[in-house]
């Protein structure tokens, strides 16, 4: 009996299974990839990601998506960038390995800060994009903005300062610590030297042979006598080196002391502020009426670009680093993925290039930021990641240019210039205030550096049709807020400068703009006299409890730091003395047997 070539009780269900794989791929793939894609990008970004669709078109190797709306992480009400289509070329062959490497992407209609339909839901869970939402909006809370409140400092009747409250006493308790520290430390080593022994000897020998007459000692005592010396002399050497050492050691603890001693005056300025808060008296300072009036401006610009540098520090992260990531979840412990990359390969993520069209509000101007060499791994790609935006088509007084270089070969080394001008700038209010600025059309600057993990970055914002507004509380304002409406309500000009410096971690900003002098002038007009006294009384109270607490412990410090130096400086002297008494010795020893050779 022939066999049968095809066994179709078999084929017909295998044909059937792969119908259904096709069918079921045919109408889930899309959604489930959108639904992946879009729970990675949340995840990622620390914000909600919406994609209203995506097509996976595989004749094409490519994937394009639509509707993609991005959160801002800072205003849920919000959405940080907003696109209509976005088109992805990829290379199929590092797909192979899992990995994700795009040829082109194209992203088309392109709108940033549109309004959101329904909130952004707050991103759970602890991975490090919400942590770092979380930490940076904690980061914008912890700088003190001053309020530019007048209370009637005419009142003022008393000042009640707790001690531990002031910035100088909990400095002086670390000059105590450090005083402690370095005379137990430094006076052990002093005393450990124990050179009494050496320079008694030394002492004595240079007295014995001072009172000696060479010429009656011989060869054989003349050679005794000079073995002795020279092997003093060399004890002394040794005491000297010890001694030195011990110089170079209280000369750094004098440093120590000196430098905790210095930011004395800085704390006394921060005690001066502390008061005159709680006595509600204002600063009177035009950087502080910076400060107040458009700090918190200033930090909100701050806090975007810091969240995008945190995440490409994280995320794009230097040289061929280890990258550590959560496992699969598992019943037990999910434990830790640890990927090392190795050269001659593909990243995991890499975009060689990208065009973003750009759409701005109410213009027919056509914009494009261009993407190079975007990837996770940069030391396996050997090249910066660049990016560029501006003009490719239309004319007008709008413009919008910019750069960046992203460089983490090795070390970071980040670069940021932008300029948006012609473009309203979101309106603000004055905290503390009952009053809103409107700068209409102007010009935003940003530029910045970080390097490894220190950032420089300047904010400029300047504008020349300002509108002040004032809320419906206006009638009720004190005559310091009114008189801070009547200045300026008639001010057309706006002009901002903010800098940040220090860390990521801790920062610093300092914010001044064309208004400081003109407010702070016209607050010492209204505080007169009375401020004048009041802030005297202030400073009175910071300098006696100062003068109480403070002045012993730096007397001490400056004792202690005093007494090392002079023992060090005896010890050196008393070895000196020794040293050249005996090297005199021994020139007269050799001169009075002068042709003999001496050992």
């Amino acid at each position: 009996m022939p066999r049968k070539r095809f066994r179709w009780r078999a084929i017909v269900p295998l044909l059937l299974l792969l119908v259904a794989v096709g069918v079921g791929y045919y109408l889930l793939a899309d959604r489930l990839a959108r639904n992946a894609v879009a729970e990675a990008g949340t995840e990622f970004l620390g914000t909600q990601v919406d994609i209203a669709w995506l097509h996976i078109l595989e004749s094409e190797g490519a994937v394009e998506v639509g509707g993609l709306a991005v959160a801002d992480p800072f205003n849920p009400s919000r959405n940080m960038v907003q696109a209509d289509r976005i088109r992805i070329q990829l290379d199929p062959a590092p797909l192979l390995e899992k990995k994700l490497v795009i040829k082109e992407l194209s992203i088309g209609g392109v709108r940033v800060g549109t309004k959101r339909e329904v909130p952004a839901r707050p991103v759970e869970g602890g991975g490090f994009a919400p942590e770092m939402v979380r930490s940076l909006t904690a980061w914008k809370q912890q700088f003190d903005v001053p309020l530019l409140s007048l209370t009637p400092i005419d009142t003022l009747r008393s000042i009640v300062v707790n001690p531990s409250q002031l910035a100088t006493v909990a400095q002086a308790e670390r000059i105590r610590a450090a005083t402690d520290s370095v005379r137990r430390t430094l006076g052990d080593r002093i005393d450990g030297l124990r050179l009494a022994p050496t320079l008694d000897s030394a002492k004595a020998l240079a007295e014995r042979l001072a009172q000696t007459n060479v010429t009656k000692l011989g060869i054989a005592g003349t050679q005794r006598a000079v073995a002795d010396v020279r092997s003093t002399l060399s004890a002394l050497e040794d005491a000297k080196r010890r001694v030195d050492a011990v110089k170079a050691a209280v000369d750094q603890g004098a440093v120590v002391l000196r430098s905790e001693i210095a930011r004395l005056d800085e704390a006394r300025r921060q005690d001066y502020a502390m008061v005159r808060g709680l006595v509600g008296l204002p600063n009177l300072e035009g950087p502080a009426i910076g400060n107040a009036m458009f700090g918190d401006v200033s930090l909100s610009y701050f806090q975007r670009a810091s969240y995008w540098a945190n995440l490409a520090v994280k995320y794009l992260p230097p040289g061929l680093r280890p990258r550590a990531t959560p496992g699969p979840a598992r019943l037990r412990r999910s434990g830790t993925t640890v990927r090392f990359p190795k050269e001659h390969e593909y990243p995991t993520f890499l975009v060689e290039r990208g065009q973003v069209d750009l759409e701005l509000p109410g213009t027919d101007e056509e914009y494009a930021a261009r993407i190079q060499d975007l990837t996770t791994a940069p030391g396996l790609v050997g090249r910066p990641t660049r990016v560029t935006i501006g003009r490719i088509g239309g004319s007008g007084p709008l413009a919008v240019q910019g750069s960046a270089v992203l460089d983490h070969n090795g070390h970071i080394r980040d670069s940021v210039v932008a300029q948006v001008r012609g473009l309203p700038i979101p309106g603000f209010a004055i905290p503390g205030l009952p009053f809103r600025v409107e700068p209409g059309r102007g010009t935003t600057s940003l530029s910045g550096t970080l390097r490894g993990d220190t950032v420089a970055a300047v904010l400029t914002l300047a504008a020349s049709n300002v509108q002040w507004v004032q809320d419906s509380t206006g009638a009720a304002l004190g005559p310091g807020p009114r008189l801070l409406w009547e200045v300026v309500r008639g001010l057309g000009d706006l002009s901002i400068t903010a800098r940040l410096s220090g860390t990521l971690t801790a920062p610093r900003i300092e914010v001044r703009s064309n208004l400081d002098q003109a407010v702070a002038n016209r607050l010492r007009s209204l505080a007169g006299e009375a401020a004048t006294k009041a802030l005297a009384r202030v400073r009175a109270e910071v300098d006696r409890l100062h003068q109480e607490h403070v002045q012993p412990v730096v007397s001490q410090a400056t004792a202690v730091r005093a007494d090392l130096e002079q023992r060090v400086a005896q010890m050196e002297e008393r070895v000196e003395t020794e040293r050249t008494a005996l090297e005199a010795r021994l020139k007269s020893l050799t001169a009075g047997v002068g042709g003999i050779r001496l050992p």
